[in-house]
């Protein structure tokens, strides 16, 4: 109306511009913020510490697991590996970044004096629920013990899908003695059929091929190889521990399992949840706009 200020005409003007900023935030605010919470779940890490502890009187054995990384360490198992038995440790199922974790178990030691070795295997899962493992060899002696006369050589292997880890031996006893090769990885690699018994002569220094292979590593990543030589020798056990460890390639089948987005790798399954969890978005706030109108 005439002699009015114009500033009260200003709400009518800006209207549209309101409008689409109200639907910007109705649609588009709420896809962002889904799909920042998708790829913050795949951006975590988890990077386990371990120690072992054995008591070599009562036979406690205790493992000692701290999460080093950034995400949440879930559905932890640790089992224990000796004299052929496995049994399951008692401990925490989840550790937050920078907790540290107890686990628990009771061996049966054998009467026979001399070294003896544990085989220690962690399960766990990220927030992707994605599988890992991790495996220890851990050593350690009952009664009186001495040093065992077998050299041990394991080198590093680079794996694709397959490859192989070179183990040589030399053996430094005066008599020939009779030695079992125990092997263990992790569950990401499959170890194939080896001799496990070998005699070694007194100066034999022989070379064993360890064929391997890619189940679910992940490439650019190092997994331990661990080799117990064991022997008995006048009634007294002895061990020849070795680590060596496997990298694992990248093949021209891995290079599509990731996509890169923000700097971090997705895989496809996140980024298919990604696409559907947003149409349903925008076309629910889309369907409820036009109710409205």
């Amino acid at each position: 109306m005439p002699g009015q200020p114009s500033s009260l005409y200003a709400p009518t003007t800006l209207k549209p511009e309101l409008d689409q900023m109200k639907r910007f935030h109705q649609t588009q605010l709420p896809v962002i913020v889904i799909l920042l919470l998708a790829l913050q779940c795949g951006a975590g890490t988890i990077s386990l510490e371990q120690g072992v502890r054995t008591d070599d009187t009562t036979g406690a054995l205790d493992v000692t697991i701290t999460n080093r990384g950034d995400d949440v360490c879930r559905n932890i198992t640790v089992t224990c590996e000796f004299q052929g038995i496995r049994v399951t440790a008692n401990g925490p199922r989840y550790l937050n970044p920078d907790d540290s974790g107890l686990y628990t178990t009771q061996l049966d030691f054998s009467t026979v004096p001399g070294d003896y070795f544990a085989v220690v295997r962690t399960s766990y899962s990220d927030a992707n629920m994605r599988q890992f493992s991790t495996v220890k060899l851990h050593k350690f002696s009952v009664g009186s013990a001495g040093v065992s006369q077998i050299v041990a050589k394991f080198g590093d292997v680079e794996i694709a899908g397959h490859g192989t880890a070179v183990l040589r031996l030399h053996s430094n006893e005066g008599t020939e003695v009779e030695a079992t090769l125990h092997v263990y990885a992790p569950n990401e690699l499959i170890v194939g059929d080896i001799q496990k018994t070998i005699t070694l002569a007194p100066g034999a220094a022989p070379t064993i091929e360890i064929p391997l292979e890619n189940f679910s590593a992940l490439a650019g990543s190092k997994y331990p190889l661990h080799v117990a030589v064991t022997y008995q020798r006048a009634g007294v056990r002895y061990i020849t521990p070795v680590t060596a460890y496997a990298q694992v390639l990248e093949t021209p089948a891995d290079s599509g399992n990731t996509t890169t987005i923000l700097g971090m790798d997705i895989s496809p399954i996140w980024i298919a949840i990604i696409v559907v969890v947003a149409v349903i978005v925008v076309y629910c706030f889309s369907r409820r706009r036009r109710t409205r109108q």
